[in-house]
């Protein structure tokens, strides 16, 4: 049995390396790489509980994605040139910002064909409407075609993107110095009372609750939090639930 869960260990750690098609469409970042040789499977294995392990790499991309203030949709847009030529395409692309509208795009496709769009629209008449407007200007060749487009996030995508990127850059320094903040609730010097607290809030909170020793006092501390406003506001919670004397105090992991 051991020799087979080490050869299932071996296996693994043989494609995680080696392989960039088994999980993977690209190659192996360095942070990835750094990771597998710095971790032991078995660990690994024995803190996930798992008996496979797979480890998934947020490419750039997929990043760059998530920060576009849009999304990627079907719609229509008015097209005013295909060619090869890409300084043709970029004249074009040109003479439509001239006329002041928004949304110009030059595009290239596999075959090296360079397209010239316009627009983002849900709606195909708003497209016709654009067209028009194009033509009177003396773009004759304008056309509609339907194609992904555009279209705008919600401020609360938005907000929540933004708290995302918060939320990791607070943990990223919290790695970094080690420090996170915490609420007091309690201190004593019997070891007893303390875990008997810790006990009961671990019961009622949603938050780890730990007993630290510091020489003869032992200190009952709720939560860990990289952000202080979210220490100041589940203060405000343990206050209001008859711990008055809590307060908030900084913590090295």
């Amino acid at each position: 049995m051991r020799m087979k869960n080490f050869l299932h260990i071996f296996i693994i750690a043989f494609f995680l390396i080696n392989s960039s098609s088994v999980f993977a469409q690209t190659e192996m970042s360095s942070e990835l790489k750094t990771l597998l040789e710095s971790r032991s499977f078995p660990d690994l294995i024995s803190q996930y509980k798992q008996d496979r392990i797979t480890l998934y790499n947020k490419g750039t991309r997929l990043k760059h994605i998530e920060s576009r203030s849009y999304n990627i949709g079907q719609g229509f847009r008015c097209q005013i040139f295909a060619g090869y030529e890409e300084q043709n395409a970029l004249e074009m692309a040109d003479q439509a910002r001239a006329l002041n509208i928004d949304s110009v795009y030059v595009l290239r496709t596999d075959a090296n064909l360079f397209k010239v769009q316009v627009g983002n629209f849900g709606n195909k008449d708003d497209a016709y409407k654009l067209m028009r407007r194009l033509i009177d200007a003396g773009i004759n060749g304008a056309w509609v075609v339907e194609t992904n487009i555009h279209e705008e996030k919600s401020q609360e995508e938005m907000n929540a993107y933004e708290a995302q990127v918060r939320l990791q850059q607070q943990q990223e320094m919290s790695e970094i110095s080690g420090v996170y903040f915490a609420i007091q609730v309690f201190a004593t010097n019997d070891a007893f009372k303390a875990n008997q607290l810790k006990d009961a809030l671990s019961n009622q909170l949603n938050q780890p609750v730990k007993v630290i020793q510091q020489a003869s006092i032992w200190k009952v501390v709720v939560g860990q939090f990289n952000d202080r406003q979210d220490a100041e506001d589940f203060l405000g919670i343990l206050r209001a639930r008859n711990y008055p004397d809590a307060w908030i105090t900084q913590i090295t992991s």
